[in-house]
C-alpha cells in the first residue's frame, strides 16, 4: 500500500514541487513567448547606405540584381588566422583561385 506523506515530510515535498513547477514556468516562458511574438519590420535606415561620399546611396544591392548596380556588389572575406602563418599563404591563394573562377562563371 502506499503511505500518505505527512508533517515535515508533506511540507518538504510540496515545496520541491513548487520549486520545480516554478523551474519550469521560468525556463519554458522565453520558449512559449517566442512564438506568439511577430517579428517587427525592419527600420528604414536599415535598408540603405551611406556612400564615401555621404550622399545616401539607397537600397542595398544584392547579388542577383542586373545592370550597373551589380558592380557594386563586394564580397568581405574574414579568414581567423591566429597562428597560421606557415598555411595563410596557400589558403589565401586557393580562395582567391576559386572566387575568380566563380566570378567568371557567374558571367
Amino acid at each position: 500500500m502506499i503511505a500518505l506523506l505527512s508533517g515535515p515530510l508533506a511540507y518538504l515535498a510540496g515545496v520541491v514541487l513548487a520549486v520545480g513547477v516554478l523551474f519550469l514556468v521560468w525556463f519554458l516562458w522565453p520558449v512559449l513567448t517566442a512564438f506568439q511574438t511577430r517579428r517587427t519590420p525592419d527600420h528604414e535606415s536599415e535598408r540603405t547606405f551611406v556612400g564615401p561620399d555621404g550622399q545616401a546611396d539607397g537600397a542595398f544591392p544584392s547579388i542577383y540584381d542586373e545592370g550597373p548596380s551589380r558592380s557594386y556588389v563586394f564580397l568581405s572575406v574574414v579568414v581567423p588566422a591566429y597562428n597560421e602563418e606557415e598555411r595563410i599563404s596557400a589558403m589565401l591563394d586557393e580562395t582567391l583561385a576559386h572566387l575568380v573562377a566563380r566570378r567568371d562563371n557567374d558571367r
